[in-house]
């Protein structure tokens, strides 16, 4: 499995759910991983709904600093904000 996209924010659920279904188009994947809180539940009923899109749910064991291991090397920045790097850059 390859972590493709994270995004920060926070979004109503439908905007959440429009924004998925772009990046699952656009990274042609063939699964959606929601964890499951409480938005989530009812996003994952909304994305089972959309036809193509296989999406899960899943519940951490652990809190948000302990699933996120440091980088394997230096960071590296890139002369673009990333803003423009993003695969919805222009869509807003």
């Amino acid at each position: 499995m390859h972590l493709l996209h994270v995004t920060r924010g926070h979004w109503k659920i439908m905007e959440m759910r429009d924004r998925i279904i772009g990046l699952v188009q656009d990274w042609k994947a063939d699964l959606a991983i929601v964890e499951d809180t409480s938005s989530g539940m009812g996003l994952i009923q909304l994305l089972k709904e959309t036809n193509g899109i296989n999406v899960i749910g899943r519940t951490s064991r652990d809190d948000k600093r302990t699933r996120l291991p440091p980088p394997p090397g230096p960071v590296r920045s890139s002369s673009r904000p990333a803003a423009e790097r993003s695969p919805l850059a222009g869509r807003v």
